[in-house]
């Protein structure tokens, strides 16, 4: 298994013009997929992100209209959410939560 794909390319190569002269590359092209190196499946991690609730928003909200000229990036580390999600609540995506609830 330690053949590397740089290795296999001019195989791979070698296939191709063989089969643009019709020729059966199947026992060439089985040869490389069982030389490849496959990289073993890692654990996902969990998210450590807070879950979106209607006090989440209403937080942030009442923040930015306090703090005006504080980035969504700050703003996020102050509430460990994402920047990305207090541009979401700025526009309104969450709008519809009802206090108690999660998305």
């Amino acid at each position: 298994m330690g053949t590397t794909l740089l290795r296999l390319r001019p195989m791979l190569r070698d296939a191709i013009d063989l089969l643009k002269d019709g020729e059966d590359v199947t026992d060439v092209l089985e040869f490389i997929w069982r030389e490849m190196p496959r990289k073993p499946a890692q654990k996902q991690a969990r998210a450590t992100a807070r879950r979106m609730t209607a006090e989440i928003r209403d937080a942030v909200k009442e923040y930015v209209a306090g703090n005006m000229n504080v980035t969504n990036r700050a703003i996020g580390r102050h509430f460990n959410i994402d920047g990305g999600r207090v541009s979401e609540i700025m526009q309104g995506k969450y709008d519809d939560l009802k206090r108690g609830g999660l998305t």
